[in-house]
């Protein structure tokens, strides 16, 4: 976990689950952060990554993924 000290640009997940094991609230720092409900859900899947070219794909991996379900419930609705 120490590894992520090194890197200049650290997910938010990261930065709560931090915040979590310290117990400290880092929302009051982050002002665009709200934690909400779904924040808890993704901390719990957090992922840090090597390059910004990682985190890419991966969100794009994600979008796509979600994209195929969505259209499978429309055309299971459509039906």
């Amino acid at each position: 976990m120490y590894y992520i000290f090194d890197k200049p640009n650290v997910s938010i997940d990261v930065v709560i689950e931090i915040g979590k094991i310290i117990h400290y609230d880092f929302s009051k720092d982050i002002k665009l952060y709200t934690p909400t409900a779904t924040s808890t859900q993704y901390a719990q899947e957090s992922r840090v990554f090597d390059t910004n070219t990682e985190e890419a794909l991966y969100w794009k991996e994600m979008y796509y993924s979600l994209l195929e379900k969505y259209n499978a419930l429309l055309e299971k609705k459509g039906q």
